[in-house]
């Protein structure tokens, strides 16, 4: 069995919509015809249905194509596409694009990296609260609020790097409340989660030019350009050679 998220577009590779979304993605010129290489594709997500800390049944859903290539790191949040639960997958076959196979991942596995990786993080950002302490003493500042926006005096310290390194996962931490907030909620350990296997597969359009590619979601009522995925592209080497691969499919 196949479960799909109907693409909203009858004919995604040809609508003026996902055009427009390309070309944000591209950076490419309005009016100048396009010329990238688009490509339907049909992207494999799980969903995870588990019990937070609190008892209350949560859900989400991973990105499988990506995931063992980015789970080591702070991306893996990235792949998690809760947004794509309020969509209704039906049984079905595939007419146009291709369909992207990936291993169905075990959920326990799934949850302890997401666990283990909230406690990495928070030990992150207490280090940035002690240096940011630190730092406001030494310049004799008491507004420690104005001091989370890294002010000139800062520059001066030996210290920098490594403020600059606690500060990146502060960063990690604003991702991760959001991500809270959506519902994951994975602050803590949870009370179970379930066995039962359920994979299914939305539309992505693809558009590679001049070493680039952006990435529209076409599942929704009207396409959407993913501003994270197109960013990954050109910023993580890992995601790029997953992504180039899925070209040489077709």
């Amino acid at each position: 069995m196949v479960l799909l998220v109907p693409c909203a577009m009858r004919d995604p590779l040809t609508d003026r919509k996902v055009f427009r979304e390309v070309r944000k993605g591209l950076n490419l010129r309005k009016g100048k015809e396009l010329e990238a290489d688009l490509r339907l594709f049909w992207m494999p997500y799980q969903i995870i249905t588990y019990k937070d800390y609190l008892g209350r049944v949560r859900r989400m859903c991973i990105d499988l194509h990506y995931y063992d290539a980015l789970a080591p790191s702070h991306r893996l949040l990235l792949l998690i596409k809760n947004s794509y639960l309020k969509f209704k997958a039906v049984e079905g076959k595939v007419g146009d694009g291709t369909l992207v196979k990936a291993e169905v991942k075990d959920s326990y596995r799934v949850i302890y990296d997401i666990v283990s990786l909230f406690e990495r993080i928070k030990e992150g950002v207490r280090e940035y609260s002690s240096l940011l302490i630190s730092y406001a003493h030494k310049l004799g500042r008491v507004d420690l609020a104005r001091t989370l926006f890294i002010p000139t005096g800062f520059k001066s310290l030996k210290e920098l790097k490594a403020m600059e390194e606690a500060g990146r996962e502060r960063g990690e931490l604003i991702l991760i409340k959001a991500i809270i907030e959506g519902g994951l909620n994975l602050g803590k350990p949870p009370l179970g989660v379930s066995r039962e296997l359920k994979v299914f597969y939305f539309p992505k359009v693809l558009a590679k030019y001049g070493g680039k590619v952006a990435f529209v979601e076409v599942g929704g009522k009207n396409p959407s350009l993913d501003k994270v995925f197109t960013s990954l592209y050109s910023e993580d080497e890992s995601f790029k050679l997953l992504t180039d691969e899925l070209f040489s499919m077709v």
